[in-house]
């Protein structure tokens, strides 16, 4: 019975899911749209605030709101009593939150800055905290959780029907625009998405844990490769609000917007 109810809840939570994010998130998406002066953003490299966490990525145990409910907040376990390792599987948050999907990390440095800007205001940092002063921290079913991230819009090339919350239909990727104070770093080997239009993306998490080139069914015109880097690549948070720009093809493989089209970034459609 236990099991059943279990069941019974994932359900819900993935209903939920899928009926409220095209729906609700979709408003925030056509609502940049129309304000694309406040939302257009100069790209360049920000400096690390004093005390930003740096070092080698770890196992990110990971809830996200969902959307409108009342925001679209992501959030890490950290803190005095954050959730440990093996209690994880086994919980399950209650609503508005669900747990991220599983991602294995392909980059090789991570540096967190802080919990990201709420709303348009500038990035904490740029106000001179230093070390947990730049961290936002709440209790969530009676763990401690760290302000990670804020989905700002969602979008989904070359249709909207082809992706439902996670799930991405072959033939299509979806782009999740976040505000998250933090660079990551590549060396060596990497696998570069580039779109139709010169947009280029850096795998940065795979589902399986085992990188897949051939795999997906990506839209007309886009391609996959395995590319050996000269030099480490960095990928850093993009203006006051530290935006960046997520993709994600039909196996669950995730991957860093690193190069664009034009020097400013605007709407999905200019991807």
């Amino acid at each position: 019975m236990r099991l059943l109810a279990r069941l019974l809840l994932t359900l819900l939570r993935l209903a939920l899911l899928a009926g409220l994010v095209y729906a609700l998130v979709a408003v925030a998406w056509n609502d940049l749209l129309n304000r694309r002066e406040v939302f257009a953003i100069t790209l360049g490299d920000r400096e690390r605030p004093d005390g930003a966490r740096c070092g080698a990525p770890g196992t990110a145990l990971e809830l996200v709101e969902l959307p409108g409910l009342p925001g679209n907040d992501v959030v890490v376990a950290g803190g005095p009593n954050a959730i440990s390792s093996d209690a994880w599987p086994s919980f399950q948050p209650s609503l508005p939150w669900s747990k991220n999907s599983e991602r294995h990390l392909l980059f090789d440095e991570s540096c967190f800055h802080g919990s990201p800007p709420i709303g348009l205001a500038p990035a904490r940092n740029d106000l001179g905290c230093t070390g947990d002063d730049c961290f936002r921290f709440r209790e969530i079913d009676g763990y401690n959780w760290m302000d990670l991230a804020i989905i700002a819009a969602t979008d989904c090339q070359p249709s909207s029907l082809g992706c439902l919350g996670p799930l991405v239909l072959p033939g299509h990727v979806s782009l999740t625009v976040i505000r998250k104070c933090h660079d990551i770093g590549f060396s060596g080997a990497v696998h570069v998405l580039s779109s139709d239009n010169g947009a280029r993306f850096v795998m940065h998490a795979t589902a399986s844990g085992r990188p897949d080139i051939s795999g997906p069914a990506l839209p007309g015109g886009w391609s996959l490769s395995t590319v050996t880097l000269d030099e480490p690549l960095a990928v850093a948070p993009q203006g006051d609000a530290c935006y960046h720009f997520i993709l994600r093809d039909n196996l669950g493989q995730s991957y860093h917007q690193f190069a664009f089209r034009d020097t400013v970034y605007v709407t999905g459609e200019d991807l």
